[in-house]
């Protein structure tokens, strides 16, 4: 284990000793894998075990503890087990697809709401794009970062000390200092012409709701993150289209989500309201296909509606 004396002590704290030091035999020799595609293939693997040898509270999305016996828990039979499932899983895709060349890839890390600029990696493509296909955030609903938390500290990702301050800076974030909270309001007042007026009126039915009930910080400071949320995801849709050529479709894929304001019940319909904003920047709509909730997502359930959304845009 190669993290920071900080993240190990984080790390003590979620995990069994012989878990963490089994732990530490597979990535050694995770590490010494020479092929780089294989080393990357079971680092992955070792990444989607480790909320699951923890204590970590399953099947919550919250950072909680549930401390199990260490017979129940053996790391090294379960990295074996999701290595076979995973390459399983790609030996049939490479079946499938066998006849097809996938051509040369190119990852580059950035911010979806500063794809195109000056400067930005991405101007070489602005109006060349054949096609885009992406799954933006939730509309608040789910703690991205504290989900990934025990993979970003383990795998020396991002240190835990840093997860706070990379969390506000996160599209569809959840947490909000009051400063923070009062900045957000005070942009989303000054830009409320930009946004569609329906989300304008959730927001504010949101707020006027909230402000009559007696309500704890989470729901006192969602008014502020969904208006925040929307002008990113607007932002992030302009960048889009710019990005976009001619005639070339976008596919987005969005859930749903619900808040309780002042004891009151309200959907917030992510996907209608993104497909407004899609059309607002100029991109035209020419579907939206629900979808079953992926079973990978199970632990998101209690936070999401029954179904997902494929927005099919075109420039």
């Amino acid at each position: 284990m190669g993290c920071k004396p900080r993240d190990q002590e984080y790390l003590i704290a979620w995990f069994a000793p012989h878990v963490l030091g089994d732990l530490d035999v597979i990535a050694i020799r995770v590490h010494a894998t020479e092929n780089a595609a294989c080393r990357d293939l079971f680092r992955l693997c070792l990444s989607n075990i480790l909320r699951r040898v923890s204590w970590q509270k399953e099947d919550d999305l919250r950072v909680r503890k549930e401390i199990r016996p260490d017979a129940d828990i053996d790391a090294v039979a379960e990295f074996l087990t999701e290595s076979a499932r995973t390459v399983r899983t790609i030996l049939a895709f490479l079946y499938e697809d066998r006849t097809a060349d996938s051509g040369p890839v190119e990852i580059i890390a950035g911010d979806a709401r500063c794809l195109t600029g000056t400067g930005m990696p991405l101007d070489r493509l602005t109006s060349k794009v054949n096609a885009v296909v992406t799954s933006p955030p939730y509309a608040t609903a789910l703690p991205y970062l504290d989900t990934n938390r025990l993979s970003l500290c383990y795998l020396d990702l991002l240190s835990r000390p840093e997860h706070r301050g990379r969390d506000y800076m996160m599209i569809g974030n959840r947490e909000v200092t009051e400063n923070r909270r009062r900045a957000y309001w005070s942009e989303f007042q000054s830009q409320r012409a930009t946004l569609p007026g329906e989300i304008v009126a959730l927001i504010d039915q949101i707020n006027t709701l909230n402000e009559a009930g007696d309500v704890g910080f989470r729901r006192r400071n969602l008014p502020a993150l969904l208006a925040r949320y929307f002008l990113d995801m607007r932002t992030v849709f302009y960048h889009i289209a710019t990005l976009l050529a001619p005639g070339a479709p976008a596919y987005v894929i969005i859930g749903n989500s619900h808040t309780v304001a002042g004891g009151v019940h309200v959907d917030i319909e992510t996907d209608r309201l993104l497909g407004l904003l899609g059309q607002g920047v100029g991109l035209t709509l020419e579907d939206s296909i629900p979808m079953e909730m992926l079973i990978s997502r199970d632990i998101f359930k209690k936070n999401a509606m029954a179904s997902e959304t494929i927005l099919c845009f075109r420039k």
